[in-house]
């Protein structure tokens, strides 16, 4: 009775590393995983017994794709359908109250009001309580409507640029348009990988 309550318990421990654990769970619902190695990797933080857990990940293999809550080719298929363009020379301006300069898009936080902007067209005569962020550069992507209703377009976004080594340094979606703001030095280089991946 203890062992089976034990295997139980190490049963819902893996599922809960694996729902924890996005990567693995894309990589368990592509069947590209040693299931031996990872449950190596796994036992050493979650313990039990490595044949134990290695049968624990083979069950929960067939919900791995619930686990990462959408469908990848769905994602990507919209992605196609999607228009992309990328704005170097870009800025963002964080103030305490609101601007009236323009922007490329504008949203008011908390404490803060956000302003993503064409730095060659900045001109702010009042810099006190405002922090600017400049040589930017804002991807665009404008998608067919339907991206209101497809989840996992944000964390499949999110996913490709962090396996890049990029980091994003602001993102606003609204409506059929995300935007995501980057360094300039990777503005060219992710617009061209996107672009290739999705061809």
């Amino acid at each position: 009775m203890t062992k089976n309550v034990t295997n139980r318990t190490l049963h819902s421990r893996v599922r809960s590393y694996i729902e924890n654990h996005p990567f693995i769970s894309n990589m368990l619902a592509a069947g590209i995983v040693n299931y031996s190695a990872l449950a190596r990797k796994m036992q050493k933080e979650i313990g039990g017994n490595v044949e134990t857990v290695k049968v624990a990940i083979a069950r929960e293999t067939k919900n791995a794709v619930k686990f990462r809550g959408y469908d990848e080719n769905r994602v990507i298929e919209l992605l196609k359908k999607s228009r992309i363009s990328v704005q170097d020379k870009t800025a963002v301006v964080i103030s305490e109250n609101k601007l009236n300069i323009p922007r490329l898009i504008a949203s008011e936080i908390t404490q803060n009001n956000v302003y993503v902007v064409d730095q060659t067209k900045l001109d702010l005569s009042e810099t006190r309580h405002i922090k600017i962020s400049k040589d930017l550069a804002a991807l665009v992507i404008t998608s067919p409507e339907k991206i209101e209703h497809t989840p996992g377009v944000i964390a499949f976004l999110t996913q490709f640029f962090a396996s890049k080594g990029v980091n994003i340094r602001e993102l606003i979606s609204c409506y059929t348009d995300t935007i995501i703001v980057l360094d300039q030095k990777n503005g060219a280089r992710v617009f061209a990988l996107l672009q290739e991946f999705l061809k």
